[in-house]
């Protein structure tokens, strides 16, 4: 079962961070084959889920770890879902991204020795 998921921050707030994708604590611990799922915090501020199916691209050749990787791989559909998210997320590399009635209203700074204790405690949201 994924243990982070990604997001692709395209918000202004985001300043020297925007464009990139940082990891965050997984919302959903239990998504289907491990995936790492996808989010995107849009230019206008939502986060919106980035919906997939999973399908089997193994081969006769493949073995062991590749054939399991191969059989379960995630594919994005092109949908997308507004998780009209409330709350803050830590993301990262950039901090905590706050979210009030699902829009981005601030992305807070971390200060290098606690990005780092996060990060080793496991603590993307």
């Amino acid at each position: 079962m994924g243990l982070f998921d990604e997001v692709l921050c395209n918000h202004d707030l985001f300043g020297e961070h925007k464009g990139e994708r940082q990891r965050m604590k997984s919302m959903n611990p239990f998504s289907g084959a491990g995936a790492r799922e996808q989010y995107e915090i849009t230019p206008s501020g939502r986060l919106e889920f980035l919906e997939y199916v999973v399908e089997d691209h193994s081969d006769s050749t493949s073995e062991g770890l590749d054939l399991l990787s191969k059989k379960f791989t995630m594919v994005l559909t092109g949908k997308r879902r507004d998780m009209n998210y409330h709350g803050s997320l830590r993301l990262s590399a950039s901090g905590r991204a706050k979210f009030i009635d699902g829009t981005l209203v601030a992305v807070e700074s971390q200060p290098k020795e606690r990005e780092s204790e996060s990060e080793a405690a496991g603590e993307y949201s």
